[in-house]
Order: structure tokens, then C-alpha cells, then sequence
């Protein structure tokens, strides 16, 4: 039975949007009137006459398919039953005749159920999204290949200040008669005071020698001095290393570092100098701040020699870090190197580099020289009696010299021993027969260690760092090669960063557009009750369609907030 007064007025409105029912970039309208005013703008075919248009179903109009084919999005309402609009998606164009087109309908859930108005999304865990949140500044990012290039370097390298010489003995001058019959070379090896360092018994001290570059070298007349002494005394053994330190070093010019000495078990910086600071410098300004964190933008502690370390810069209480050097006078010639205040501590070491600081050198062993010092009491009382040319030998005189004088008393200095010889000395020489021997004897030892070879001890091998100048720390901003930052940057804008936390995703925090992705999102319906009537100012979401929002946010959606620039992800967010 037809019913009386009753005229059909459903229409529909039909034309192109610029998403889809993929849902993975999605118009966010801020009210009803603002979205139904947008999107009848860009559905400029009209239809009338329907006595009720039902969703998700196939309908047919009265317009060639010809005119339709391009369409991909209608609105339409029942006035008859309320003013409410519906979005859908014509997911299929049918022609059934000239003038009549099938069209598939589906639903679109995002504008049909308007967010804030027909539902809203609790806090749930936040996988990734566009946030100014600095939590998000330190969580991981999946693994990009990354390429690094040095933006910035600075240095301190060490010099040659000092020759430091571990000695447990030092040349002491003669001062009296009795040292001057005891020692005819005029030294004498006295022991050092033993010490105590760190309270670890020490049996050697540091004997410093300062250098001075002039004259195209290192002056090292003092170093000499103290060796040369060492040598006449017969005591080059009592040195057990020779090392260098650096000039930021306040030693004595010449003479003994005390074990008690700061310089020698300090604790506190020696030297300081300031690492690059924290900005993007390889000619490339990224619009995303994470790119200026680890591990695209980062500070290298390193010696060039195989001690590195790398730092954040997110983690430096100053955005010009300040690496302090942390060195005592040691043989090990090492230091540590670290940064100032870094991960709330002024100085946490095990984030800084050990490395050297200094060279180990030789020295020279005459083994003639060492013997003469280690008997010339024997040669004194030769000297003494006058006859015995032997005795030269503590003044510099040659071997070959006082072989000729003992020659000239008639001894074989080279075969004969002095019991044998000594019968060939007139019995009227002043010189007894006892000394002679003794003097014989002595030559013979004195040609054997004469004729030993002058042997290096101490480190021969050398440092390539330090000897090319180069030996010192560096501290180089690293950062990633532009084309990686942009390709990061891009990635970035369009997907936001890994939050992982819970909170309320953020969906219109920015002009342009957010991304959002959730973990167990769980939006729910607003204002609809069981059994009421769906009216416009309360229309609520059905289950069937918060099912559909559930599985696209934990999927990612892309929201929109302008439709002129929907889809462009070069907007400068």
C-alpha cells in the first residue's frame, strides 16, 4: 500500500577524493560542517529522487557510466529520516544501460564516524608518531645504512717537553781528597733515597730534563751531563727507563721530580681543550632533530692509533664539550682522556681513552767507560806511586798510550800475568814488582772491556705516532654523509619517530599532518547509548566500525589536516 503524501528525497553527491579505502592516509576534519563543506566541494555530480539510499550496497543512477568511471567517492543523506551525511567509497563503476549506472558503495568509516565527535582513542601504547616529546630523542630506530663522515675535528698532540730518566743511583761529584782517591774519574754513582709512591715501595726516582727547541733541535746539554755522570761513575745500569712528557707538564727544569710530588700521582686534569660543537656541519641543516642525536650525529674520542670512543652529545651537560687529560709523570707514558661532566658525572672515566703520552728512548752502555768507573780505585794508587801509565786511563789517557808505557817498563801488557811480569822490572825502579802486576793485570782487563762494543739499552723500537708529531687525542664531531641524512629526514617526516610509550597519540599536534601507530589501540564509541535514537548530536560508533579503526591505527594512518596538500610530505613539519 502506497504511502499517502510521501515524497522520495534521498540524494547523492558523487566525484573524487584524494584518499582511499586503504586507510593508511586519512582526512581529519576538526568539525562536521568543515568536513561536509570540504568534501561536497569535490563532488560535483548530483543525483535525487531516492526513497532511502542504504549503506554498503550497490546503487543505481540515472547517469551514463561514461560520466562516472573517474568517480571514486559520493556523499549522500536520507532527509526523510535526518540531516545526518554518509561517506563512502564507489569502489566499482557498472554500466547496466545507456543511461543507468550500477555503483558499489563501501562505507567510509573515518568521515562517516567523525573523530572527537563519534569517537576518541584513550591512552594505549604509542609505537611510532610525530612528537616534539624529548623521551623520543632516545629511543631506537630501525637500521638505516649508515655513512659517516668527520664534520669537525680538534686536537691537542703532545710535544716533547721533558726527558724524564727512572734512575736508582745518580752521579755524584767528588768533594774531598778521599773521593778523589776513590774515584779518579771524579764521580761516583750515589743511591737514591728509596720513596714511596701511592704506598708502593719505589727504588728508582725521576730525574727531569727540560727541552728547548732552538737551533733546528733539542737542546739536551743537561740529559747529556746527567748520562755522561752516570757513565764515569760505572753506573749507566741504575737507569731503568728514559720516556718523554709533554710541555703542559710543570716539572723542575733540571733536577728530581719528588714521588710525593702532584705532578707525579695527580688525580686532577693536567690539560683541557674544547671538542667541536654540537651542530650539523656538513653543509647539510636537518629538519628533524633526532638526526643531531646518536647515532647519526655523535663526538669521537680518539688517538689515530686504535684508542677510540664515541659519545653522545645528548648526554654532555654543555653543547661544547670540554675533554680534559688526565696524566702523571709514569713510564707507561699513557694518559687518560675524557669528557667533562658526561652522563651526570664530571669525570666518567670508563667513557674516555687511555692512551700515550710520551715516547720510551734508549741510552747508551760504553762498556769501557763503565769499567774504568767501576775500578778506578784500583787505578789510584798506581796513579799514585807516578810510574804506572795505567792510571791515565781515569784521565782520558788512550789504551794504547799506557800499553806503550808499561812496554817501556818491559811488561807484555796483553799476555803476561802480573807475577810474571813483575820479575822483568828492574829491582831499582821505584815501582815494586807487586804493583806492576797489579798494573799488568788491570791492562788486561782494560784492553778486554776496551774492546767490547759500545750496546744500546732501553726501548729501540720507537713510536711512528710520536715521531711524525701526530701522537696526542682527537675529538671529531661524526655525523652521517648528507645524502644519508636526507634519506633519514624523509623517512622521518613521513613516519615520525619510535615512541613506544603509553600516552594519548598525538593526531593533531601539527599543520600539515600526523602519523600515528599504536600497539592494542582500543577507540571507543561517544555519546551513543543502547536503545537510543541516532541523531546528529549524538551518533556514536558501531563495534563493527571500531574494529576497523583498531586494526588501521595499529597498522599506521597518516592523517591529513588539509586537503590542498594531502599526500605532500615535503611540507617542512
Amino acid at each position: 500500500m502506497a504511502l499517502s503524501n510521501y515524497s522520495p528525497s534521498g540524494v547523492i553527491y558523487l566525484g573524487q577524493v584524494p584518499w582511499n579505502n586503504s586507510y593508511k592516509h586519512v582526512r581529519l576534519y576538526g568539525s562536521w560542517d568543515s568536513q561536509n563543506s570540504d568534501i561536497l566541494s569535490m563532488c560535483g555530480i548530483q543525483s535525487t529522487g531516492y526513497s532511502y539510499i542504504a549503506r554498503n550496497r550497490t546503487l543505481k543512477v540515472s547517469i551514463p557510466a561514461d560520466r562516472l568511471y573517474h568517480v571514486n567517492y559520493c556523499a549522500y543523506r536520507n532527509p526523510s529520516i535526518g540531516s545526518r551525511w554518509i561517506y563512502c567509497f564507489v569502489t566499482d563503476v557498472e554500466y547496466v544501460n545507456d543511461n543507468t549506472t550500477e555503483l558499489t558503495l563501501e562505507t567510509d568509516v573515518f568521515q562517516t564516524f567523525l573523530y572527537g565527535a563519534d569517537w576518541s582513542l584513550p591512552a594505549c601504547m604509542v609505537e611510532r608518531e610525530h612528537t616534539d616529546d624529548n623521551d623520543a630523542m632516545f629511543t631506537d630506530e630501525p637500521a638505516f645504512d649508515l655513512v659517516y663522515t668527520v664534520t669537525d675535528q680538534t686536537f691537542k698532540r703532545f710535544d716533547a717537553g721533558y726527558i724524564v730518566v727512572m734512575t736508582s743511583a745518580y752521579p755524584e761529584q767528588n768533594q774531598n781528597i778521599v773521593d778523589d782517591w776513590l774515584n779518579p774519574s771524579g764521580y761516583w754513582g750515589k743511591p737514591v733515597k728509596p720513596t714511596v709512591y701511592r704506598g708502593v715501595p719505589q727504588g728508582c726516582v725521576a730525574y727531569c730534563c727540560q727541552l728547548d727547541y732552538a737551533g733546528g733541535g733539542y737542546v739536551k746539554e743537561n740529559f747529556e751531563l746527567l748520562m755522561n755522570g752516570l757513565s764515569y761513575a760505572g753506573s749507566v745500569d741504575s737507569v731503568a727507563a728514559i720516556f718523554t712528557v709533554p710541555s703542559f707538564f710543570t716539572l723542575p727544569q733540571n733536577g728530581f721530580i719528588e714521588s710525593d710530588s702532584s705532578q707525579f700521582q695527580t688525580a686532577l686534569p693536567v690539560e683541557q681543550f674544547d671538542a667541536p660543537d654540537w651542530v650539523s656541519g656538513n653543509g647539510y641543516a636537518p629538519r628533524n632533530r633526532k638526526l643531531y642525536r646518536y647515532p647519526y650525529t655523535f663526538l669521537k674520542l680518539t688517538d689515530m692509533n686504535g684508542s677510540s670512543s664515541e659519545l653522545r652529545y645528548e648526554l654532555c651537560s654543555n653543547p661544547t664539550p670540554e675533554v680534559n687529560i688526565l696524566a702523571s709523570v709514569n713510564p707507561a707514558c699513557q694518559c687518560m682522556a675524557y669528557v667533562k661532566d658526561y652522563m651526570g658525572l664530571s669525570a666518567y672515566l670508563e667513557a674516555g681513552i687511555v692512551t700515550e703520552m710520551g715516547a720510551l728512548g734508549s741510552w747508551m752502555n760504553n762498556a769501557f767507560q763503565t769499567w774504568v768507573g767501576q775500578n778506578s780505585f784500583k787505578l789510584s794508587p798506581a796513579a799514585a806511586l807516578g810510574n804506572v801509565a795505567l792510571a791515565g786511563l781515569s784521565g782520558g789517557m788512550s789504551i794504547a798510550g799506557t800499553a806503550g808505557k808499561l812496554s817501556a817498563l818491559g811488561v807484555d801488557p796483553g799476555r803476561a800475568s802480573g807475577a810474571v811480569q813483575a820479575s822483568k822490572i828492574d829491582t831499582g825502579n821505584a815501582i815494586t814488582g807487586d804493583v806492576v802486576g797489579q798494573a799488568a793485570n788491570l791492562t788486561g782487563e782494560a784492553m778486554a772491556a776496551y774492546k767490547q762494543p759500545t750496546t744500546a739499552r732501553g726501548n729501540i723500537n720507537g713510536s711512528t705516532m710520536y715521531q711524525s708529531g701526530l701522537q696526542g687525542v682527537y675529538a671529531q664531531r661524526i655525523q652521517c654523509i648528507p645524502q644519508i641524512m636526507r634519506q633519514i629526514d624523509d623517512f622521518f617526516d613521513m613516519f615520525g619517530y619510535a615512541v613506544n610509550k603509553v600516552k594519548v597519540p598525538n593526531m593533531t599536534g601539527r599543520d600539515g599532518y600526523n602519523y600515528v601507530k599504536t600497539v592494542n589501540a582500543a577507540p571507543k564509541s561517544l555519546r551513543a547509548t543502547a536503545g537510543s535514537v541516532v541523531t546528529d548530536g549524538g551518533r556514536g560508533t558501531p563495534a563493527a566500525e571500531l574494529s576497523v579503526i583498531e586494526a588501521c591505527l595499529n597498522a599506521g594512518i597518516t592523517f591529513w589536516h588539509t586537503t590542498s596538500d594531502f599526500g605532500n610530505f615535503k611540507l617542512g613539519d
